[in-house]
């Protein structure tokens, strides 16, 4: 007889909040709470000590009734600046094993079906769509890895196996985070292909996030990472990638 698949018995949806956009925060919420899964869903809001009357009141007001959903949350005042380090302020209180995925105030989760399977690879992608594209279709194509960032990283749950985000780069720590992590687990393109699963869909509410307001920052520490993990010679292919992508743009505009 075949083994039984592994099911996924808890996500852990780590959420920084810091720019005061509680309705943003409510829709996040709302898409979690009123989902009905076999397995817990438990949000970690880190948030930053501006927002703390804010959190305050908005606990007060709309208390969730977690003994009767599969949804829970836990509020958390960051002792630190930057969301990276607000990130792994939540990653200390993740059980090691345990499947995590980073989501902003605004993303939707559109569809969760009632259980998540776990992995071989330890890594799940989930398609994603953003809500100002005019694309309807759900975004399911991993990106080459000497371009910077390959797939969003609000849409990839990772297992915690300890590991930190490099909080001295302000932007591109995600890429830096995922290299690291296949780099740990000898994951190749075959594998992440692999990795889809069609149980979580989700919609984001703005494409224009930190590394699109900060182009050259990204730029710079993308060709430092790349450095790091490939050496000299993939730098071309990130500048390839970068043209094309510029490219591609003029003459959509066009």
């Amino acid at each position: 007889m075949p083994d039984k698949k592994k099911l996924l018995h808890k996500l852990y949806i780590i959420t920084p909040f810091k720019d005061n956009n509680l309705k943003l925060l409510k829709k996040t919420i709302k898409s979690l709470s009123n989902k009905k899964t076999n397995f817990n869903i438990l949000q970690l809001i880190i948030y930053d000590k501006s927002c703390s009357k804010m959190i305050k009141k908005y606990k007060t007001d709309c208390p969730i009734k977690q003994n009767k959903t599969s949804y829970f949350n836990k509020f958390i005042k960051s002792k630190s600046a930057g969301i990276y380090s607000a990130i792994n302020e939540a990653l200390n209180l993740i059980p090691i094993n345990s499947y995590y995925i980073v989501i902003g105030a605004g993303d939707i989760f559109i569809k969760i079906r009632s259980s998540i399977e776990c992995p071989e690879n330890n890594i799940i992608f989930f398609p994603y769509k953003l809500s100002n594209s005019m694309d309807n279709k759900y975004i399911r194509k991993i990106r080459s890895i000497f371009s910077g960032m390959p797939y969003c990283h609000n849409a990839i749950a990772y297992l915690n196996d300890g590991s930190k985000y490099e909080s001295n780069y302000k932007i591109s720590a995600d890429y830096y985070h995922f290299l690291k992590y296949i780099k740990n687990y000898n994951l190749t393109k075959q594998n992440l292909l692999q990795s889809f699963q069609e149980s979580i869909f989700i919609e984001f509410e703005s494409k224009y996030g930190l590394s699109s307001k900060s182009r050259i920052s990204k730029n710079i520490e993308n060709i430092k990472i790349i450095y790091k993990f490939f050496g000299v010679a993939e730098i071309f292919l990130y500048f390839w990638h970068t043209l094309k992508k510029v490219s591609n743009i003029f003459w959509k505009a066009n």
